[in-house]
């Protein structure tokens, strides 16, 4: 199993892709071109029947999970930028998932499409808002300066909305609106590898769920939602113990017994760590 200091630095491989990623993609959007980095995204490639792409993400997750949504997803990374505004005095909390609603959206961007309803799928694809950001925050510069009123409303309204989300509950837009989430955390279950909280070790100390922004982490349990997690690293590089990683299959407990062992409520709001 990889160590505290390896997941520390994975971590930050993560963060460094994730923004080169998203950096490239605004640059290049604000100055009007498309990259693969375009293509490559889920809605686009799935909307223009890109196999490639598809097969090459359907493999990933197959294999690390959801991991597509904290690397190559710019609006993820968006978000992950703005939830560093969030005081860090407060950490999140374990909730339940909302899958009636996730597979809702679902249902209504495929039916969108199938239809030719544009703004709608537009509206729902995360690649698209971020788009339309980046065309709203570079109107008054480069290539892409051509944007109407509208759009530049819905694009403001589109950023305050990620924002105040973020901010206030991590990445519950990512595990409750979009679509792509939604899918991806459903393929997500049957990973090779995911993450899992080995109970021998575990000291029931909170850090993992007060750094767990997509806030599945149960505390109770020891359990992860696997389809909502976003393998982001922060909980494994938080846990001082190396009672929580990537594993393939479950951790099998020396003593059953504590497979419920109760955590208690202010553990998972003690302050994130560094």
């Amino acid at each position: 199993m990889i160590s505290h200091k390896g997941y520390k630095r994975l971590r930050w491989l993560r963060i460094a892709v994730s923004v080169v990623v998203m950096v490239v993609m605004a640059v290049t959007i604000a100055l009007g071109y498309h990259t693969f980095l375009d293509s490559w995204q889920l809605v686009p490639a799935v909307l223009a029947g890109t196999g490639v792409w598809i097969l090459m993400w359907s493999a990933v997750t197959a294999f690390f999970g959801r991991i597509y949504c904290s690397t190559a997803c710019p609006l993820g990374t968006l978000q992950d930028c703005l939830i560093r505004l969030r005081n860090r005095k407060n950490g999140f909390f374990y909730t339940e998932g909302r899958p009636r609603m996730r597979w809702f959206f679902v249902l209504i961007i495929v039916l969108a499409a199938f239809l030719g309803i544009g703004s709608v799928v537009a509206a729902l694809s995360p690649s698209a808002t971020f788009e339309r950001i980046v065309k709203a925050a570079s109107s008054p510069f480069g290539k892409a300066a051509a944007v109407s009123m509208l759009s530049l409303a819905f694009a403001v309204i589109s950023f305050i909305v990620v924002a105040a989300i973020a901010i206030s509950r991590g990445r519950l837009l990512c595990n409750t609106l979009c679509p792509v989430g939604t899918v991806l955390g459903a393929f997500s279950r049957l990973a090779i590898y995911q993450v899992d909280i080995n109970t021998d070790k575990c000291v029931g100390c909170g850090l993992c769920t007060a750094r767990c922004k997509a806030q599945c982490i149960n505390p109770s349990s020891h359990t992860i939602d696997v389809s909502r997690c976003v393998v982001c690293f922060d909980c494994m590089a938080s846990c001082p113990n190396d009672a929580i990683g990537l594993k393939k299959g479950k951790h099998q407990l020396q003593w059953p017994m504590l497979q419920t062992i109760s955590t208690e409520p202010t553990a998972v709001n003690e302050p994130q760590a560094n």
